[in-house]
């Protein structure tokens, strides 16, 4: 297997010059970033981080996050990234140091490694003592914590081979994500997605914009014409409002990439003004992308996420796990090209999603006979109102649809009697007036469409809390819903 440092080198190589990794203030060509990671490399072997150890990342430059997660693999260092002035680690998890570029605070007797600029020059340092091998096939490469079902944060391992082997299976068979581009990664490269995503641009030779956060991506949008912009579903909504007070140059884009969540339709729409061509990522930290389709198709098919992707295999399956036919809704299981195989030091969590070689993400839906994915919902967030019994996203699609509709999440609610309701949280568009919403006429379209599945509960939020990766936050929903109903009655409670 050629390592991931090995296909850097050789873009450095063709192209020397030619930008690798830009920022608001920095670009990093091919040439210079391989010199980084010489310096990395070398810096770790004079620290004492030997092959085989883990180190923690916390780096507020993106720059040097990217450099320090490469020269540490290509020393056959693992790596995890955390964040903030008090980092907290996955438990049982064995940390030989962290290096960071800012004071830290950290627990027990971690060992602290300040990053060292002579890495951030750019000097020559040739391969003598270095790991030009990088890793063995077996090692563990890179951990990425992901939240998971639970909300609780579980290491996922991966191999240097299944990471290569996971950008090879998006270069050959999804062709939105191939090819040389200049593209702003929205998502950290912390993330799976991102990770992926810096792993595939550095790969065929592209370029990655890193911008911390949307306050600078009017500036960069001009200064720089990138041609592709990779975002989750939160990411994507909240460009769109700062679209609206101040217009981003976006008129080179090409292709943008969204994934995290299920795309509202009513965003999906909106989000024409940034790019016509949308694709959507449906998929896992643990097995990568799963499915994917353009928006523009998707809103036409309710509660489609996507094709499934060329070598990924997708089974839906009733509770024993014995596989259901087309269209027959059940439990979505998958296994897919440079997938994990279990969390780091959590049997109990291993054994619950990774089973006889299939990754069980948590999830409902159904197959089309030509392949195309309906996700319906989450196992544990099912609603279960009276006896009805509905996944959220059949509720958010109708309602999305309306054009007085800027987002909407919809959850369980347990009223002052103890009974379970379906609720609604409503984001209106920013033209609309809250009294509209007031009208007959739009409560009798979602009754009509609904029926027994038309929510007894509304309300009126500024925003969706969702999480990094842009899944919907519904205990934080059923909190401000507790807060703000009370113990009114159903009736007294609709919009």
């Amino acid at each position: 297997m050629t390592s991931f440092f090995e296909h850097i080198r050789f873009q450095a190589k063709s192209h020397p010059k030619a930008p690798a990794i830009m920022t608001a203030r920095v670009v990093v060509t091919y040439e210079e970033l391989v010199n980084r990671v010489r310096g990395v490399m070398k810096y770790l072997s004079e620290q004492g981080v030997k092959s085989g150890q883990t180190l923690a990342l916390n780096m507020q430059d993106p720059t040097a996050h990217c450099s320090a997660m490469i020269g540490a693999m290509a020393s056959g260092v693992a790596t995890l990234s955390t964040a903030g002035p008090k980092p907290i680690l996955p438990q049982n998890l064995a940390v030989h140091a962290m290096l960071s570029d800012h004071p830290v605070t950290v627990e027990g007797d971690l060992k602290v490694l300040t990053v060292a600029q002579n890495w951030l020059k750019d000097q020559q340092f040739g391969d003598v003592g270095l790991n030009p091998g990088g890793m063995s096939r077996d090692a563990v490469a890179r951990i990425i914590t992901t939240s998971g079902r639970t909300g609780e944060q579980k290491a996922v391992p991966f191999t240097e081979e299944q990471l290569v082997e996971r950008v090879h299976a998006q270069i050959v068979g999804l062709r939105p994500l191939a090819g040389p581009s200049k593209t702003l990664g929205m998502m950290g490269v912390a993330s799976g997605a991102g990770f992926t995503n810096m792993m595939l641009i550095l790969m065929t030779g592209g370029t990655l914009m890193l911008v911390p956060g949307l306050a600078q991506l009017s500036r960069v949008s001009s200064l720089y014409k990138m041609d592709r912009i990779l975002a989750s579903t939160a990411q994507l909504i909240a460009m769109l409002r700062q679209q609206e007070n101040d217009s981003a140059d976006f008129s080179g884009v090409r292709s943008m990439v969204v994934g995290g969540s299920h795309i509202p339709r009513s965003v999906a729409k909106r989000a024409r003004v940034i790019c016509r061509n949308i694709i959507c990522l449906y998929g896992a930290t643990e097995v990568g992308v799963v499915a994917t389709a353009p928006t523009s198709f998707l809103v036409n098919h309710q509660s489609a996420v996507g094709y499934v992707a060329p070598g990924v295999k997708l089974e839906i399956v009733d509770e024993a796990g014995t596989a259901l036919g087309p269209e027959q809704e059940g439990v979505i299981r998958v296994k897919a090209p440079g997938a994990a195989t279990h969390y780091l030091n959590d049997e109990k969590a291993s054994r619950s999603v990774f089973r006889d070689g299939w990754f069980y993400p948590g999830d409902t839906g159904s197959l089309s006979p030509d392949g195309l994915l309906f996700v319906t919902g989450r196992v544990a967030e099912r609603i279960n109102a009276g006896g009805v019994k509905v996944a959220p996203s059949v509720i958010e699609d109708v309602i999305s649809s309306r054009p007085e509709i800027s987002d909407v999440a919809a959850f369980e609610h347990v009223n002052a009697e103890g009974i379970s309701e379906i609720a609604v949280a409503i984001v209106p568009h920013d033209n609309i007036d809250r009294a509209n919403f007031n009208r007959s006429e739009l409560r009798q379209y979602f009754q009509k469409q609904l029926r027994e599945k038309t929510p007894r509960r509304w309300i009126i939020v500024k925003e969706i809390p969702r999480s990094e990766q842009g899944k919907i936050d519904r205990a934080k929903l059923q909190r401000m819903a507790k807060a703000q109903l009370g113990a009114s009655r159903p009736q007294a409670a609709l919009v």
